[in-house]
């Protein structure tokens, strides 16, 4: 192990090339069906609790966003909607890892985002953080076991469109 493994970046199931693929959402979802064809729908992402990794989630993110199928205001949606969570978790004060779990069908992106917490008071998102949450995702949730704190988001094609 280098002494700098730990602040690796390790991706199971998702290879993120940068360059042209980098760019765009959606050359970041037809990469990803290029890679793993239509069917893939679990992509689990692991970062040290950086700032500077947030933009890796939000690509990833982004790039499932758009293989759902989802307009690019949804995109952004969803962009908008890892970034305030995982600044969330950060502030509240995530210091090793951060853990975040994609499942993609239907049209419907879950994530979960997960962090241990050093001392935890009872995780509470800011009010302008559940505000902002509110706007850009179907729904959201937040819960704490233990150290374990997790936000969860729920964006989906067509979220704003009544049934």
């Amino acid at each position: 192990m280098t002494p700098h493994e730990s602040d690796r970046v390790r991706v199971r199931r998702a290879v993120i090339m940068e360059g042209a693929a980098a760019r765009s959402s959606d050359a970041l979802g037809s990469a990803v069906n290029d890679m793993f064809g239509p069917s893939v729908n679990d992509v689990a992402l692991g970062m040290t609790a950086t700032p500077l990794n947030l933009r890796l989630a939000r690509l990833v993110g982004s790039g499932l966003a758009s293989q759902a199928g989802m307009s690019v205001e949804e995109i952004e949606d969803v962009r908008i909607g890892i970034d305030e969570a995982c600044s969330a978790l950060l502030a509240a004060g995530a210091r090793r890892d951060l853990e975040l779990r994609f499942h993609l069908e239907d049209g419907v992106l879950a994530v979960d985002i997960r962090a241990e917490l050093p001392n935890p008071p009872p995780l509470r998102l800011p009010d302008d953080v559940r505000e902002i949450l509110d706007a850009v995702t179907a729904r959201w949730w937040s819960a704490q076991e233990a150290s374990t704190a997790v936000v969860g988001l729920l964006g989906r094609r067509d979220a704003r469109v009544a049934p």
